[in-house]
C-alpha cells in the first residue's frame, strides 16, 4: 500500500476520554427514577466557587446532534443536567499528564495545549457520562509519544488520570443522590453504588500530507493505537470524503484536515451518550442473571419488574433516537458493532426467556398449591356434610 493512499495523523495530538460512571443501585424498579423531576435548583445551590464542579449549559452540546428536517425536539439522550470541572482541578490534571508523559518518553519536553476541560453529563437513570479533553503540542510528530500510545505503557497514564478523577466523581455522584433523596425519598432513588469501570480513549489529529481524497485506510504505522478486530487494513467508518474516523472497542481515532478538535468533541459526545445506556444494559443483564439464580426466593411481582426493566432498556439501546444526523447514526452503528451489542442483546434475550419461564413456573406452582388447598377444603366440606347422614344410618341400624 502506498503512502498516498493511506491516512496519517500529523501536528498536534488531541485526546478525548469518556467513561460511564454509575452511582445508583440498580434495583428492579430503579429505572422509574428517570421519571422523577431532577432537583436542579437544589443541586446547583451546592455548586459554588468552593466546589470542584460548576454548572454546565448543555444546550450547546445538544446542538451538535441537531441538523435534520425532522421538526421535533432534539435533546441529549436522557440527560437533564451537566457540570464542568473547576479550572484549578484541570490544572492539576494537566500537570499529572505532563509529568507522566515526560517520564515515559525519556525526559523529552512535553507541552500540554491550554484549554483542557472535564465535563460530566448527568443521566436521569443514575449514570454520569464523564468527558475529558486535552492536547499535546506536536504530539503526532513525536515518535516516542506515538510509540507510547501504541502499547500497554499508556495504561499507567490513564490510570493516573482515573486515580485523580475517582474521588471527584465519587463526591459529585454522592451530592446528586443526596439531593435526589431529599426531593423524592431514599426508597425511590436506591442506594449509592459507585461504579467507574473503564475509559474509552479517542485520539485526533490533522490529516498528514499523504492523505488524499481517495484515501480510505489508516497507515499501518498507527494501527496499534487502536484495537483492530482483524489483521486487515483499518478502513475509515466516516461517510465524509477525505476524513478518517474509526470508533473502536476501547480506542478510537479521528483524522480531519481542517477541524480535528471539533470532530473530536462531536465523537466524544457520541461515545459518551451511547456508552452510558450500553453500560446500564450490561449491568442490568448481570443483575438479572443474579436474580435468576435466586429465582426461588423472588416473588412474581419482583420478577416481572426485573423483566420489564431489562426489556425496556434493551429496546432503548437498540433504537436510540437522540440524534437524526445521518453521519452520527452510521458511526453509532459501527461503534455498537465494535462493542458487540448483538451478543449482549442475545444474552439479554436469553435471560428474559429464562425469567419468563421461571415466572410462568412460579405461577403454575402457585396455582397448583391453590388447587390443592381448594380440593382439601372441598374434601373436608364434603366430609362434614356426610356426618348427619352417617348419624341417621347409625340410628336406623340401632348402632346408637
Amino acid at each position: 500500500m502506498s503512502e498516498a493512499q493511506s491516512f496519517r495523523p500529523a501536528g498536534d495530538m488531541y485526546l478525548g476520554i469518556s467513561a460511564p460512571v454509575a452511582f445508583m443501585q440498580q434495583l428492579a424498579y430503579a429505572r422509574e427514577y428517570k421519571d422523577l423531576p431532577f432537583p436542579v435548583d437544589a443541586f446547583k445551590a451546592r455548586l459554588d466557587e468552593s466546589s470542584a464542579w460548576l454548572p454546565l449549559d448543555i444546550v450547546e452540546l445538544a446542538n451538535i446532534f441537531r441538523g435534520s428536517a425532522t421538526f421535533m425536539e432534539d435533546e441529549l439522550y436522557e440527560v437533564n443536567f451537566g457540570v464542568v470541572l473547576h479550572q484549578q482541578e484541570v490544572n492539576v490534571l494537566e500537570s499529572i499528564i505532563q509529568t507522566a508523559l515526560v517520564e515515559k518518553t525519556g525526559g523529552d519536553p512535553i507541552t500540554i495545549i491550554p484549554g483542557s476541560r472535564v465535563r460530566a453529563l448527568i443521566h436521569t437513570y443514575g449514570f454520569v457520562s464523564l468527558m475529558m479533553e486535552f492536547g499535546v503540542a506536536g504530539g503526532w510528530e513525536n515518535g516516542k509519544l506515538v510509540e507510547l500510545f501504541s502499547n500497554s505503557d499508556r495504561d499507567s497514564l490513564f490510570l493516573s488520570i482515573r486515580n485523580h478523577l475517582y474521588p471527584l466523581m465519587e463526591t459529585l455522584t454522592e451530592t446528586i443522590l443526596d439531593e435526589s433523596r431529599r426531593a423524592h425519598g431514599e426508597e425511590a432513588c436506591g442506594e449509592l453504588e459507585f461504579d467507574f469501570p473503564y475509559f474509552h480513549v479517542l485520539y485526533a489529529g490533522h490529516a498528514g500530507d499523504a492523505a488524499s481524497a481517495g484515501a480510505a485506510v489508516l497507515d499501518d504505522k498507527y494501527r496499534n493505537i487502536l484495537y483492530p478486530s482483524s489483521p486487515e487494513a483499518i478502513r475509515s467508518q466516516s461517510i465524509v470524503p477525505g476524513e478518517f474516523i474509526f470508533l473502536g472497542y476501547a480506542y478510537s481515532l479521528i483524522i480531519n484536515a481542517k477541524y480535528p478538535c471539533q470532530r473530536l468533541a462531536e465523537m466524544l459526545l457520541l461515545v459518551a451518550t451511547i456508552g452510558a445506556p450500553y453500560r446500564r444494559l450490561a449491568r442490568r443483564s448481570i443483575r438479572a442473571r443474579e436474580d435468576l439464580e435466586q429465582g426461588a426466593d423472588m416473588d412474581n411481582n419482583l420478577l416481572r419488574r426485573t423483566m420489564l426493566a431489562l426489556e425496556g432498556e434493551l429496546s432503548e439501546m437498540l433504537s436510540p433516537t437522540w440524534t437524526y444526523r445521518h453521519e452520527f447514526l452510521v458511526l453509532r452503528d459501527h461503534l455498537l458493532a465494535e462493542w458487540r451489542l448483538s451478543e449482549l442483546s442475545e444474552r439479554c434475550r436469553t435471560v428474559l426467556h429464562a425469567l419468563s419461564s421461571l415466572a410462568e413456573q412460579k405461577r403454575t406452582d402457585k396455582e397448583a398449591r391453590y388447587s390443592q388447598i381448594t380440593n382439601l377444603i372441598l374434601f373436608f366440606i364434603a366430609l362434614m356434610s356426610l356426618i348427619p347422614i352417617i348419624r341417621e344410618v347409625a340410628e336406623m341400624l340401632g348402632l346408637q
